[in-house]
């Protein structure tokens, strides 16, 4: 069962696109990816994490190694297979100085759009009681070559 500040994706393997992140937010904004990428048969082709870190209104969020996207496909993607995505979103009120310093997100909402093999998923969280759900705005975009 997900929890209240999780999103889980699958996005075919043989995709293209990118990851990228923005802060609508005072507080300090934490989105972590965890990719788990899978042969065909199931078997395990290799994972890893990725975090967005970033505050401010309209702010692009950077990786930890100072990236502001992520490109699709990761490492070792057969076209064959598949990338589980685990997506996780926190704040904290303060600036972090260890994970324990980040809460979850109160809330996360996803919208997918699709036309034709173009797909876009945004994902917005909410940290606080404004409710305005774009605290963090994670958006993944990938051509999954398909022709439908």
């Amino acid at each position: 069962m997900s929890k209240l500040n999780e999103v889980n994706l699958v996005i075919p393997g043989g995709s293209k696109g990118m990851i990228t992140c923005t802060s609508h937010a005072a507080y300090y904004q934490k989105v972590v990816v965890h990719y788990d990428v899978r042969k065909e048969d199931g078997s395990a082709g290799g994972g890893g994490k990725i975090d967005f870190l970033g505050t401010g209104e309209d702010v692009i969020m950077k990786t930890s190694d100072g990236r502001d996207n992520v490109q699709i496909p990761f490492a070792n993607t057969p076209a064959d297979g598949q990338i589980n995505l685990t997506i996780d979103f926190y704040f904290s009120p303060s600036k972090p100085r260890r994970q324990s310093d980040y809460q979850p997100a109160k809330s996360v909402r996803m919208t997918p759009i699709k036309a034709h093999h173009h797909n876009t998923i945004q994902i917005l969280s909410e940290d606080s009681i404004d409710n305005d759900d774009n605290d963090s705005f994670l958006v993944i975009y990938y051509d999954d070559g398909s022709n439908e």
